[in-house]
Parts: structure tokens; sequence; C-alpha cells
């Protein structure tokens, strides 16, 4: 093979090369893409919402009244319906963990407590330290349940950034 048969094939075999490294890396792009699944701002946009809301329970312990609002008390199907829209699967787990967690969070959460009349110096009756101390537990396991989330929240964003990086750039 001479220089001029080189110089003659050399831009096809270029060519092919470039064509086959275009079409792999679309394939890649849409990959990444059908992972990430649509909405990935309302994605985000739950999941630091959830977020928030978790930091407040941890603080302190939360009752019924507050899981009540529309935007508290469907959050979790929301999550789980964003979530199955994806198709990584490490994904779904990790934001399927939150909305579990928070569910749980939701169903732990004390009634209000009763109305309680005292006299100066009464002491309170075993009745109402065994309700107290439910109360704690009850406390205890929706604050767990907090940090749990809090966790797959933090996993779930880890995720949804590593999906984005290819993809969009972020």
């Amino acid at each position: 093979m001479t220089a001029l048969d080189w110089i003659k094939f050399l831009p096809g075999w270029f060519a092919a090369v470039v064509a086959a490294w275009t079409l792999f890396d679309k394939w890649q792009t849409r990959r990444h893409r059908r992972a990430l699944g649509p909405d990935d701002d309302a994605l985000r946009a739950q999941l630091a919402l959830l977020r928030r809301l978790f930091k407040e329970i941890c603080e302190q312990g939360r009752r019924k009244e507050w899981f009540r609002p529309d935007d508290r008390s469907d959050l979790d199907g929301t999550l789980l319906d964003l979530a199955f829209r994806r198709t990584d699967t490490a994904l779904q787990t990790y934001v399927s963990d939150a909305a579990l967690a928070w569910r749980r969070a939701r169903l732990n959460a004390p009634p209000a407590p009763g109305p309680s009349i005292r006299r100066a110096g009464d002491r309170a009756t075993p009745k109402e330290r065994a309700q107290t101390e439910k109360e704690r537990q009850r406390f205890r396991i929706q604050r767990e349940c907090a940090e749990r989330g809090l966790l797959a929240i933090s996993e779930a964003l880890n995720r949804l950034n590593e999906l984005e990086e290819p993809t969009i750039g972020r």
C-alpha cells in the first residue's frame, strides 16, 4: 500500500469511526435520560421539601395535626409516583425509602393531647404517665424514621446528580 492509498482511504475510515462514536454517544445519552425519567426537577423539588420537613421532625417531634396540610399528607404518594417513573433501580430504591420513612413518621405521630385539668400540686396519675411515656416512644420512632429518611434523601440526590452529570452537565 502506497502513501497515495493511505491518503485516499484514511478520511473514509476516520468518518466511519466518528459516525460510530456519535451513535454510541447518542445511545448512552438516551439511556441516561430514560434513567432520569420525566420531571427530574419535580423530583428534586419534592426531595428538597421532604428534607426540610424531616429536619423539622428531627428538631422536635410533630403531632398528627402538623401532617394534615395537603402538601404534607400526600407527599409519600407523590414521591412514589415520581420514583417509579424512573428506570434507574438505585434511584427508585432511595426515593421509595424516603417516601416510606415519611409514611412511617406520619403514622407514628401522636394525636393532640386532650384537655387536662389539674390543680396546683397534683401529681400525674399512672394513666397520664403511661400516656406520656407512649408519646415519648412514638416521638422517638418518628425521629428515627426522619433520620433514615434524611439518609435516603441524600443518597437519592447524589444518585440524581450522578445521572444528570453526563446528560445535563450539572
